[in-house]
């Protein structure tokens, strides 16, 4: 029977090889995460709880203009005199225990010229008892795309200005032109009021679409049911002779806003306009609407009974630009892809047998327990 003595050298021993592992794994994990560090593209910074600079990465470096053996052991040199309060405001949301994701701000550089960031914020706890001992902070410049923002929002704002201006004109010269002409030079007349009116609903369409798409993502429910009800209510009654089938469930909640309401009247209103009325004489005419709810997600499918949707204007939707020779005839489709997208969601069309299109809409399905009652707005 061994002895004592040897059994404690072999726990002794256990121990050591035990230890000398855990370093060496503690070891490449650190030289792992330092790796990290130094290459990352965006900022990096590491703080202590009273602000002290850590750690100050490579990417930091180029950014704001100082080496780490300037900051480290200083305090945090980046927020610019007027944005004490909000950076105040953030370190104490972290502080206790919160993330920062991705907040837009301004911070300085060593030369004093300010940048256009976009920042990331974690709380570092003690390994001991979990006390919130610093923050790890990450920097983005957005500067470029900020200005980028700045000149096409000019640049929105004088084209529809010029586009409505002109609009105005045309039509109203195009009105005057067919109370005086007749024949063929009246039907011209109309022709001209009708693309000024097409033209100008096309503006206000692009100017609802872009700003609901500046806007932050939502952070309500709303019933998918209700906003389809709303929208094809509001069709039947321009468009009294179309024939609607639906097949809805009782409530559909996902996450949304004015964007799906709008997303659901395009395809709606193209169902009713490009499909409805465009149906074959020997084919009943139907727009069928249909919302189905899985476990994640939420369906919503629009049918019709017309030509379909050219491959010319799905092509540039599913390789996501457009060219010159390859192009849509307007932006409806484009803008519900847009907005569906910007709910997280897809889209998709295909073919109806033995006519017509389907344009499905895929969404994350909302837990009505967890965000509060499905708003009908």
């Amino acid at each position: 029977m061994a002895g004592t003595g040897a059994v404690g050298g072999l726990l002794t021993g256990v121990y050591d090889v035990r230890r000398a592992t855990e370093r060496r794994r503690s070891e490449r994990s650190r030289n792992r995460l330092e790796a990290i560090f130094e290459t990352s593209p965006v900022a990096l910074v590491a703080i202590d709880d009273g602000g002290t600079v850590q750690a100050w990465s490579s990417g930091a470096e180029r950014l704001f203009g100082w080496s780490a053996a300037e900051v480290r052991g200083r305090q945090y040199p980046l927020v610019p005199e007027d944005r004490t309060d909000e950076f105040q405001r953030h370190k104490a949301w972290v502080d206790a225990g919160n993330v920062i994701e991705g907040v837009e701000t301004k911070r300085q550089r060593k030369d004093g010229a300010l940048v256009d960031v976009s920042v990331w914020s974690a709380p570092i706890t003690d390994a001991v008892d979990d006390s919130v001992s610093g923050h790890m902070v990450a920097l983005a410049d957005v500067t470029d795309r900020r200005q980028r923002e700045q000149q096409l929002a000019v640049l929105e704002r004088v084209l529809r200005h010029d586009i409505r201006n002109t609009v105005n004109v045309i039509e109203g010269n195009g009105a005057a032109l067919t109370e005086q002409l007749d024949g063929e030079l009246g039907r011209a007349a109309t022709r001209i009021v009708d693309r000024a009116r097409r033209l100008g609903r096309l503006g206000e369409k692009a100017r609802e679409v872009t700003d609901v798409l500046r806007s932050s993502s939502p952070d309500r429910t709303v019933d998918a049911v209700s906003v389809l009800d709303r929208e094809r209510r509001r069709l039947a009654a321009e468009h009294p002779d179309c024939q609607f089938v639906v097949d809805t469930p009782e409530i559909a909640p996902v996450a949304g806003d004015e964007r799906l309401a709008i997303a659901v009247r395009e395809v709606l209103e193209n169902a009713v306009e490009h499909g409805y009325h465009q149906t074959p004489e020997d084919i009943e005419p139907a727009v069928r609407v249909r919302i189905g709810v899985e476990s994640d997600h939420v369906v919503l499918a629009v049918a019709d009974t017309g030509p379909g949707i050219p491959e010319r204007e799905r092509r540039p939707l599913s390789e996501g630009t457009e060219t010159a020779l390859q192009h849509g005839s307007g932006i409806g489709l484009w803008a519900v892809f847009w907005l569906v997208r910007s709910l997280g969601g897809e889209v998709t069309i295909a073919d109806r047998e033995p006519q017509g299109a389907v344009v499905t809409m895929q969404l994350p399905r909302a837990s009505a327990q967890r965000h509060g009652p499905a708003s009908t707005d």
